[in-house]
């Protein structure tokens, strides 16, 4: 369970994250494009919030065209959601957090010169 992220679950807040890699997943018989962010960091507080998050690519994600190591920041709910599955009576589900409707997203500029941005 991501501890930090459950604390403001239900609040929109602002976080900034690093783009790792594009995926993919399956849905109702079409392939949508996922985006992984790793090291995903609370402007406000600073904290990091959970190592990493997959979101569905949608338009505002795909209008900043990410490369590994890209910096975003984004601002987003945080919100619960069932994990895990159901199989011969065996109930592994459990619930967890995760970041849903993001907005206002911008990628970070690297300053000429700078060799790395921190977080």
């Amino acid at each position: 369970m991501r501890a930090e992220l459950a604390k403001y679950n239900g609040k929109r807040r602002k976080f900034k994250a690093v783009f790792e890699k594009y995926g993919q997943k399956s849905f109702q018989n079409h392939l949508k494009i996922t985006l992984l962010l790793v090291d995903v960091v609370d402007v406000v507080s600073n904290q990091v919030v959970t190592d990493h998050l997959w979101f569905t690519e949608g338009k505002q994600f795909h209008s900043l065209g990410l490369k590994q190591g890209d910096r975003v920041t984004f601002t987003a709910r945080v919100d619960t959601y069932e994990k895990g599955y159901i199989r011969n009576e065996w109930d592994m589900k459990e619930t967890d957090y995760h970041l849903v409707f993001p907005t206002n997203l911008t990628k970070l500029q690297i300053e000429q010169g700078q060799t790395t941005l921190r977080l």
